[in-house]
């Protein structure tokens, strides 16, 4: 296994751990990765596009202001377009069921 291979792997086996309890390494560990700036899924750009959306968010969530939202849900957006693009077609359909639900978002409903 190559180190770049064994990012992931590390990188979720930390998420794990910190999902129990608290443990000093595994911060330190997601600490670094994040620092590293490694490309998880290189032959993709959502996961760069989910980290941007999360710190669009905090902008957002921060100043809210329209034009901030604007921003925040046009990346969203854009992320959602190339993970259906990334998709099969069993996939897709699926996605699409998905997509008919938040049509609905706005409808006062019981979750």
């Amino acid at each position: 296994m190559t180190f770049q291979e064994s990012i992931p792997i590390a990188k979720e086996l930390a998420e794990n751990e910190l999902k129990k309890h608290f443990d000093v390494d595994a911060f330190i560990l997601l600490a670094l990765i994040d620092k590293m700036n490694i490309d998880l899924v290189p032959e993709s750009n959502v996961d760069e596009t989910i980290t941007d959306i999360q710190s669009l968010f905090v902008s957002y969530m921060r100043n809210r202001t329209k034009e901030n939202l604007e921003i925040l849900l046009s990346t969203i957006r854009k992320m959602l377009s190339e993970l259906y693009m990334s998709c099969n077609l069993e996939e897709k359909e699926i996605f699409k069921k998905h997509l008919e639900s938040l049509q609905n978002i706005t409808q006062p409903n019981i979750i």
